[in-house]
């Protein structure tokens, strides 16, 4: 019986000790001659071995499978073999004793193997939950990390020696990835993926754009990564993993920049990104891998140091060699409408087009005029048109061609960094606003030429809607003087001493986030009140411009903008007296100086 039940401990069931359907090992429930105390502790005995034969089967499994099981399981695999090595041996040992002395019994068993149960019990528990989740690559951490937080005592020094075999792995995943851009993972368990790159992304839809970035990507097209939040460890923070991804994507971005340049350039050294530290951060990677237990903090420390370099590096790339300066003014004068004449040289040219609900194939005649507007005011041999591009974005049904119009960008290597392709939305819902407010103001002009042409026709209903004009012109004029001088201006000068004044691209990326954010809030994008009350009451003087020449009537229309000018007038008041904003105070200083609107309300 002693020598089937050392069978049984090694996972391998006979005649008295039987494999039931649950694949665990019991006492054959037929045979009677043992009495329930001797079944009970031969049960307890055999649970070990069903244990055991989880983790051999687990084992053998990845083994013989046909596809490769992946580093991080054959790494857990190798580190199931270690943990189970001692119990192996005892049982070795244990049979060596049994055969010299027959009279050692049951309990000598018992007592020989039960030291093991705790250890066995945890890596089947650990095993079963990974087969269940099928974890593969860096989901297997986190699930031996939740183990090893809920084990104690030598189970807990035994699953850390697991965690740590398995932590090696993810160590040099990261040292390559973070001193040489390279991913060694083509089984995709790392914690990133290559980015799916729509024809969207940091370029335009149009062809003058994807020419600009075709002609920018000649040879091996940039390859870029993303965190998978799939697999993201989930006891490492957020901001470790992110500068991960931001350091590794730096250097193979540049790397791959050498290597299209200089042809057969691959395995050029990319002197000045980590300042010659390679190997003084592989040490360092190393020493981490021989530790007990990962350290979040000193493995943060160690990749902060490395984004430290790289940042650096970068800040050169984009302000010296790319010429940041340059392109801060492109955003300025399309994005944010610098050029105020080219936009009023287009709205001459598109405002039949797009007056209303646009037609289909309509971004050419678009672009066409696009190009006669710059052609009027001396911007035709401008190579930064180029890149630039009128397009319609999906609106609501009946929505104008104006209010869809957007601007794409092919943003050139390595800015595409700084103008990823949620800036440049952000940038596109600026210049929307923008947009609105410089039409609203040329068509509240144009209806006043139109008024000085019949001038000579008097009447006091004439009167009323001259007055009504110049109470619009009036309102929309200071706020297109508040959003170009007290917001775009004053925010775009610190964004230039920010970007002067920065040492590295963290420095740089806060700068210009600060500055989208400000323009942003300042022109009241992100208060919804205030951005639906304006955007109702130019909607309704652009409906003025339009009633007056038809000779419609002309009290609901009055009624209506009055009552949002006072609502507007109402709700900036509240804000000044919640944020005590000095642009905002301009503002209402501008729009009441006379205590007109207030008068009113």
């Amino acid at each position: 019986m002693l020598h089937e039940l050392l069978l049984a401990l090694e996972g391998c069931p006979g005649s008295l000790f039987t494999l039931k359907e649950d694949d665990s090992i019991l006492v054959d429930g037929s045979l009677p001659f043992f009495n329930p105390s001797e079944r009970s502790l031969l049960n307890e005995l055999c649970s070990l071995g069903t244990w055991y034969r989880h983790v051999r089967t687990f084992i053998e499994r990845q083994q013989a499978a046909d596809e490769s099981p992946g580093q991080y399981v054959r790494a857990l695999c190798g580190a199931l073999d270690q943990a189970t090595a001692d119990y192996e041996a005892c049982l070795q040992r244990l049979e060596e004793e049994l055969l010299a002395d027959p009279d050692l019994g049951l309990a000598y068993v018992y007592h020989a193997v039960q030291p093991h149960a705790g250890l066995l019990r945890a890596l089947s528990q650990l095993l079963a939950e990974l087969t269940r989740l099928g974890a593969t690559g860096c989901r297997v951490l986190d699930v031996l990390q939740r183990h090893t937080a809920a084990a104690v005592g030598d189970e807990r020094r035994h699953l850390q020696r697991v965690l740590q075999r398995c932590h090696r792995v993810l160590l040099a995943q990261l040292s390559a990835w973070l001193l040489y851009g390279l991913l060694s993972d083509a089984g995709g368990e790392f914690f990133l993926r290559e980015r799916s790159v729509s024809e969207t992304d940091g370029a335009a839809l149009g062809r003058l754009a994807r020419a600009a970035a075709a002609a920018e990507r000649q040879q091996t097209p940039l390859v870029e990564f993303e965190l998978d939040p799939e697999r993201l460890p989930s006891y490492l923070p957020l901001r470790l993993c992110q500068s991960v991804l931001f350091v590794g994507n730096s250097i193979q971005m540049c790397r791959q920049r050498v290597e299209q340049r200089v042809e057969g350039a691959a395995g050029v050294p990319l002197s000045g990104i980590v300042s010659g530290h390679e190997s003084q951060f592989a040490a360092e990677f190393e020493a981490l891998s021989a530790e007990p237990t990962l350290s979040p903090l000193r493995l943060e420390r160690l990749v902060n140091r490395i984004k430290t370099l790289v940042a650096k590096h970068l800040w050169k790339v984009i302000v010296v060699e790319a010429g940041l300066s340059q392109h801060l003014s492109v955003m300025k004068d399309f994005f944010l409408m610098g050029r105020g004449t080219l936009y009023q040289e287009l709205f001459i040219e598109c405002d039949p087009l797009l007056r209303a609900p646009p037609k289909a194939h309509i971004e050419t005649d678009i672009n066409e005029a696009f190009a006669v507007a710059c052609s009027r005011v001396g911007l035709e041999d401008d190579s930064v048109l180029e890149s630039l591009y009128l397009t319609l974005a999906p609106g609501p049904e009946g929505a104008s061609g104006w209010d869809r119009l957007r601007i794409n960008y092919a943003v050139r290597w390595p800015l595409h960094l700084l103008y990823t392709p949620t800036v440049l939305a952000s940038y596109n819902d600026i210049f929307s606003f923008l947009l609105l407010v410089k039409r609203t103001q040329l068509m509240l002009e144009r209806l006043w030429a139109d008024q000085m042409d019949q001038k000579s026709v008097g009447g006091a209903g004439r009167m009323a809607t001259h007055q009504l004009r110049a109470h619009m012109s009036f309102l929309v004029n200071n706020l297109q003087y508040y959003l170009h001088v007290d917001v775009l201006e004053s925010e775009h000068s610190r964004l230039q001493a920010a970007v002067a004044a920065a040492e590295d691209y963290e420095q740089l990326r806060h700068a210009h986030d600060c500055f989208l954010t400000a323009v942003s809030s300042q022109c009241f994008l992100q208060s919804a009140p205030v951005s639906e009350c304006l955007r109702d009451l130019l909607t309704a003087c652009q409906e003025l411009c339009l009633a007056i020449p038809e000779g419609r009537e002309l009290a609901p229309l009055q009624q209506r903008l009055q009552l949002k000018s006072q609502l507007l007038f109402r709700i900036l008041s509240s804000l000044k007296d919640q944020r005590a904003g000095s642009h905002l105070s301009r503002l209402l200083l501008r729009i009441d100086f006379n205590q007109f609107v207030s008068r009113g309300i």
